[in-house]
């Protein structure tokens, strides 16, 4: 480690926001007594500064920035990238005070490329975008015409709150780093700090289990004892994560977001419960689309939001929706299914595992896989029931138009027979049909989900 050689007090910014950066040396760690600070160049998170990059490898243009937190002062930048030093270059600088409070964040730029309207294009993102956030207004300004997203709702779901990881999940890699770095003076100490949801009681079962002193100093721990306490964990009951780390779209809003793009026959949504994966909480949400103003079938990728419309065939989502038996539910497939259905899966955590930097597919870990399948098959369930309904309506009509049709000619025979009026006993028939087509309705009531759920098993059985 380096020691520090020089310290300069820079005036103004915020209170108690401290940017740090050591030019050349993007990796690092530092620290002193109880303070620690860490800057690291990630892997991931660069959209704006490649989509900035470009623009100025294309056109030569800066980018344009508006920015104000609602202060009454917006402030505008004009800046490129310098590419050797990986900093922006900032132009132009101005502070503007008419727009009074407004608030929010403008970027601007110039690039050269091509449109395309496609299953992959700008227009497709946009509006997986205003489905996956049903309270947003998206207004877009296309080569192929001006496009308006309305939102459906105006209540944003819940904040998110910082939670510490789970021990569920944890691998051993993980948590022999946190070992290191933690400022727990036992490991006892170690588990009930820097997990949540593990108290004291747990943290001496798994002491007990990994054969371990509850007060031994985590930085003397070795590997092999890492490993036993991993092991040990799985041995331990613990409660589920606390889930308001999590925020959730909710089936209302996902209904209200496929209803207002696609303009379905019949919509459902299911929220599935939070699972763990590598010690963070996740959540998988469904949502699938039928009939009305869909004419093909239609797979919407979502994590945290956004849309993944790259990259299919290596998606987590992708291989759930194929192995789920569509069959049974009364969707005919082939590989994939098939018909008038929109399938809409939203997969959030505040860390997705993305099979890339690009973060166009969501890696296929078992957990995840399984929580994505059951969403899908509840969801199913539910749709399953409506076509049921369809389905029996159908049957029913059917038989209804069958009398209807043979009913003249057997008003005929019966006033042969009986010498009565043909146009009174048509009448009677016609009613005594449509009385009892009325009787058939009520008593043949709609499945439940139970029912759907056991005959779909049966067939599975068959």
């Amino acid at each position: 480690l380096l020691p520090i050689k020089g310290i300069e007090v820079v005036e103004g910014g915020n209170e108690f926001v401290y940017g740090l950066s050591v030019p050349g040396y993007e990796n690092f760690v530092g620290g002193r007594g109880g303070i620690a600070c860490h800057n690291s160049r990630g892997s991931q998170g660069l959209g704006i500064s490649c989509a900035v990059m470009y623009s100025q490898l294309t056109t030569g243009e800066a980018a344009e920035i508006v920015s104000s937190t609602g202060d009454g002062v917006t402030h505008r930048y004009k800046l490129k990238i310098d590419v050797k030093k990986n900093e922006p270059d900032i132009i132009e600088e101005s502070e503007d005070r008419s727009k009074g409070k407004w608030h929010g964040l403008q970027i601007a730029f110039i690039c050269e490329g091509q449109y395309r309207e496609h299953k992959q294009g700008v227009l497709e993102y946009l509006k997986q975008t205003a489905i996956a956030n049903p309270f947003a207004t998206i207004t877009a300004e296309l080569p192929s015409g001006h496009y308006d997203f309305k939102r459906a709702v105006t209540e944003l779901p819940r904040e998110p709150q910082a939670i510490q990881p789970h021990l569920y999940g944890v691998e051993v890699g993980v948590l022999a780093r946190m070992l290191q770095d933690t400022r727990a003076q036992s490991l006892k100490g170690f588990l009930t700090s820097e997990f949540s949801r593990v108290g004291a009681t747990s943290a001496e079962e798994i002491c007990k289990l990994a054969k371990l002193d509850p007060a031994t100093s985590p930085r003397r721990l070795e590997d092999k004892d890492v490993v036993k306490i991993v092991e040990a964990v799985k041995q331990v009951k613990l409660t589920r994560p606390p889930t308001d780390c999590l925020s959730p779209l909710g089936e209302g809003l996902i209904e209200k977001g496929l209803k207002k793009e696609l303009k379905p026959e019949f919509a459902v949504a299911v929220t599935r419960p939070a699972e763990v994966y590598r010690g963070w909480p996740f959540q998988v949400e469904v949502g699938i689309a039928w009939g009305g103003e869909i004419a093909e079938p239609r797979f919407m990728r979502v994590a945290n939001r956004v849309p993944l419309l790259y990259q299919a065939g290596d998606c987590a989502i992708t291989k759930a929706i194929a192995d789920v038996d569509w069959k049974r539910y009364g969707i005919e497939m082939d590989k994939m299914p098939t018909g008038p259905v929109a399938i809409f899966v939203h997969v959030f955590s505040v860390w997705v595992p993305f099979t890339s930097e690009s973060k166009e597919a969501v890696a296929s870990y078992d957990v995840i896989s399984k929580e994505i399948k059951l969403g899908l098959q509840e969801a199913a369930r539910k749709l399953s029931i409506y076509l049921s309904g369809i389905r029996r309506a159908q049957a029913q009509a059917q038989r209804k138009s069958l009398f209807e049709r043979y009913a003249g000619e057997t008003a005929r025979a019966i006033a042969d027979l009986t010498g009565e009026d043909e146009k009174r006993v048509l009448a009677v028939l016609k009613r005594l049909i449509n009385e009892k087509w009325e009787e058939s309705i009520e008593q043949s009531p709609e499945p439940t989900e139970a029912e759907v759920a056991a005959e779909a098993n049966g067939k599975e059985e068959e």
